[in-house]
């Protein structure tokens, strides 16, 4: 059974989501954003010791975070693992948005949209492009890891 289209629609309007929900866990105060970034986190599962190899631990970060990025029928598939829990939250994010998006996509349409959220979520948990432990630096590395394995 062929699993439904995932579209970059469908990437925003997560996106959007997972904003709304930051936006109303820092009205809460800070423990609130920790609780639900901690619960994202929870959605990434296992992570196999064979997977944190140096090719897919990410460089740049003071904890060891670890991502395993697979194609199938140019589709991607993502798996990842932080030592940190706030850290596996943001990758969370991250993973659960862009599983199943088309290479494409996120070689040429997804950091927009990243930046978008960035900007409009009221929560600063080092979410900027150009800083370590980021979303930004997260998606860097998924980005580059995709356009190698696609060859695009």
């Amino acid at each position: 059974m062929q699993q439904p289209d995932y579209s970059i629609t469908d990437f925003q309007v997560y996106l959007e989501q997972c904003r709304d929900e930051l936006n109303a866990a820092r009205k809460k105060g800070h423990h609130s954003v920790n609780k639900l970034l901690l619960d994202y986190g929870k959605t990434l599962g296992t992570f196999p010791d064979i997977w944190k190899s140096k090719s897919n631990q990410v460089r740049g970060c003071s904890t060891n975070v670890y991502l395993n990025i697979m194609l199938v029928e140019d589709r991607v598939f993502i798996s990842g693992h932080s030592d940190a829990e706030l850290v596996k939250g943001q990758l969370a994010i991250l993973i659960n948005g862009l599983n199943r998006l088309e290479t494409n996509v996120i070689i040429n349409h997804v950091e927009g949209l990243l930046l978008n959220f960035i900007s409009n979520t009221q929560v600063r948990f080092s979410m900027t492009v150009n800083r370590t432990h980021s979303l930004g630096t997260l998606f860097k590395f998924i980005r580059s890891r995709v356009t190698e394995l696609s060859g695009k």
